[in-house]
């Protein structure tokens, strides 16, 4: 019976010891203390706000073009000669390019210049038919005049039957004969002032075509209308060319140009510079070296989808003129801008954006952009603000989850 009951209450007495075991333990066990979740903060750098009058540039990229490009053709229908030049080299004015055949020409010149020759004797002749009919029709009028008189005695003596009918008929047409005569004379130099004036309109006629013939035979040599440079070269010898047909392409390198696009966010500031410096200057980087350019004009329309308006620059104090249709990159000073801010690039956020710094705190400020500036190799955006004084920290880190009311700690404050 004893063992029985051992047997049972083991267990149970085994049972109620772990039990206060446990109750034991749990009693004497430090009281857990809750954690407050703490805000992360990121380490950012920043910038000192810095406001004072800055120049701005924008980069800009643009072709090298000409308004003065050439096409030399031919005005006549010869064979080609000689062809000095080739694509590529460059020209002085009055150089040769191109020598057409011109025996055809020559031939004709002088069969021009017979003519006109020939035209200039009959005038020279004329003027001296002219002074010959003057010194003539004074003889013929004194016989005129003694005709007359001797009219006149015939017709006394035939009034007292002296004289037969006979002689006074013979009388009388002598004296029609000079009459008649003085008349022709008269009549001759009259016409002189007209036949004269035929002759100056033929000479006329055949010095305009022997003018014309000369300046085909000056044509027949192509000379460089300016100092430029060759393109292209249409013919060789040999060859025969038309009238109108192309034989030289060439440009003033004088003429060239730096065409580029200013978009439209710029055109105003452009044309405030233009304003306060009565020009617009930009320097162009082309093969390591750099090209000093003024603004010529500004482009008269805007194509749709273009988003700007064409500017051409003249290239300043160059000999050494580069290919025409390279492409360069220049840079575009503009005007002033007072109480400017120069932020770097990764302090911007969006295009008109940066993070003002408060309190350990990013909070969102409104700029204006107006181009960027270069301080030895680095580059910053020129910038204006109303919301940020002298002094105040912007956030120079880009951070993908910048936003309003984000904590940051500054690690170092420039």
């Amino acid at each position: 019976m004893y063992k029985r009951l051992l047997r049972f209450l083991l267990p149970v007495g085994i049972v109620l010891l772990a039990i206060l075991g446990f109750g034991l333990l749990k009693s004497d066990q430090p009281e857990a203390t809750p954690e407050i979740p703490q805000a992360r903060q990121w380490l950012v750098d920043a910038q000192t706000v810095t406001k004072r009058s800055l120049v701005p540039n924008t980069k800009l990229f643009g072709r090298l073009v000409t308004s003065s490009k050439s096409v030399l053709s031919s005005i006549l229908d010869a064979d080609v000669a000689e062809v000095s030049v080739l694509p590529g080299q460059s020209v002085s004015e009055g150089d040769g390019l191109v020598r057409l055949d011109s025996k055809a020409i020559e031939t004709r010149v002088r069969q021009l210049e017979a003519d006109v020759a020939k035209i200039e004797a009959s005038i020279d002749r004329e003027a001296q038919r002219l002074k010959t009919d003057r010194e003539i029709l004074v003889h013929e009028e004194r016989l005129r005049e003694l005709s007359t008189e001797s009219l006149l005695r015939y017709q006394t003596l035939k009034s007292r039957n002296v004289i037969s009918q006979a002689e006074f008929d013979a009388s009388e047409r002598a004296e029609q004969q000079a009459r008649l005569a003085v008349t022709a004379r008269r009549a001759a130099i009259r016409e002189y002032d007209t036949r004269v004036a035929v002759l100056n309109a033929d000479l006329q006629r055949a010095q305009a075509t022997l003018d014309k013939a000369l300046l085909d035979l000056e044509e027949t040599v192509i000379l460089a209308p300016y100092d430029g440079r060759i393109t292209a070269v249409h013919v060789a010898v040999g060859s025969t060319v038309r009238n109108g047909s192309p034989l030289i392409d060439m440009y003033d390198q004088t003429g060239i140009e730096v065409r580029t696009l200013i978009p439209n966010r710029y055109i105003d500031q452009v044309r405030e510079t233009i304003a306060h410096n009565g020009t617009l200057e930009a320097v162009a980087e082309l093969d390591r070296r750099k090209l000093q350019l003024k603004l010529n004009r500004l482009g008269t329309t805007v194509d749709p989808g273009r988003g700007g308006i064409d500017a051409y620059f003249h290239l300043v104090g160059n000999s050494d003129y580069p290919e025409l249709g390279r492409s360069v990159s220049l840079t575009l000073s503009l005007a002033p801008i007072d109480n400017a801010i120069a932020l770097p690039y990764q302090a911007v956020y969006g295009s008109n954006h940066v993070f003002e710094i408060v309190s350990d705190r990013l909070q969102r400020v409104e700029i204006t952009r107006f181009g960027q500036m270069f301080s030895g190799q680095d580059t910053y955006i020129v910038a204006t603000s109303d919301q940020l004084a002298e002094g105040d920290l912007i956030l120079t880190t880009q951070l993908a989850n910048a936003n309003d009311g984000l904590m940051v700690k500054v690690s170092d404050t420039e």
